[in-house]
């Protein structure tokens, strides 16, 4: 009995230490970014002898991609070594590199049946930016010589990785809904979508305000309203401005003044601000004044 308790803590003990870790997750690559440049020389060089899995895959995408200032040169061999490191680790985002690697062949041999296998192995782990590609190849974007088109499984990872913050995993979403292709359309889903997308940690969330302000306008899959609708346009910048034009016909003052308001105090609370805060109006030769 007791041999049997021992074997299952054992089992359970190393199916947590196998567990996938995120490093970044981020998927836009800014975060990333920051990091290794806003390193130094001397601790980027400390990565190559740390046995973290983090320290590990930083170092690897220096090797990756070189890192001039610190007279590294791009090295996809020695790339690969410390990225497979990362990934042995239980690393989410190595996983994701790693396959990108053996789908080009660069720093090992090409192998797509394996770039396929760690791509999944990635987005399994919690990996945004690994969810995302996997729902573009899925939909027939991306990859399409190791993926078939499934709408199905693209909808499946989006989603994913729409819920964790993604703002382009959450439009496309929304996009597969209105277009109906092998899912239904559905409106309501496509406004839930559209606006998670609007409200997303991670991305240009503002790109969706144009589409949010449509569905307002028009009513699909929300109750119309044109206060918010003229909001959405007004913070959509130049892209708005018909919208607005089109809509102010049949709003009062009153409603006009109100979505401006909001537009306002969204800027305020979010530290992004569009010409029209400041009182400037848009011209016809494109620019504000």
């Amino acid at each position: 009995m007791v041999l049997r308790l021992l074997f299952a803590f054992v089992l359970i003990f190393s199916l947590v230490s196998a567990q996938a870790e995120v490093i970044i997750e981020d998927p836009t690559e800014e975060t990333l970014n920051d990091i290794i440049g806003g390193a130094s020389c001397e601790t980027i060089e400390s990565w190559a002898t740390e046995d973290s899995a983090r320290s590990q895959y930083l170092m690897g995408l220096v090797y990756l991609n070189g890192e001039a200032r610190c007279e590294i040169d791009r090295d996809a061999e020695k790339a690969a070594v410390f990225v497979k490191e990362a990934r042995e680790k239980g690393a989410a985002d190595a996983a994701l590199t790693l396959g990108g690697m053996y789908y080009w062949g660069d720093g090992v041999d090409r192998n797509r049946e394996k770039a396929v296998k760690l791509f999944i192995e990635s987005a399994k782990g919690g990996h945004i930016r690994a969810q995302r590609e996997l729902g573009w190849a899925y939909w027939g974007e991306e990859m399409q010589d190791v993926f078939d088109k499934d709408i199905r499984k693209a909808l499946y990872w989006f989603k994913k990785a729409g819920k964790a913050g993604d703002w382009q995993s959450a439009s496309s979403v929304s996009r597969i809904y209105e277009r109906g292709e092998v899912i239904k359309r559905d409106e309501k889903k496509v406004f839930y979508w559209t606006k998670l997308s609007s409200e997303a940690k991670y991305g240009y969330r503002t790109m969706s305000f144009s589409r949010l302000a449509r569905l307002y306008e028009k009513g699909i899959g929300t109750k119309k309203n044109l206060v918010l609708a003229y909001k959405y346009y007004d913070l959509s910048g130049t892209a708005g401005v018909e919208g607005k034009q089109r809509i102010a016909k049949e709003m009062t003052q009153e409603q006009i003044n109100k979505a401006i308001r909001l537009s306002r105090e969204w800027q305020e609370e979010n530290h992004i601000y569009f010409p029209s805060y400041r009182g400037l109006k848009h011209q016809p030769d494109g620019s504000y004044r």
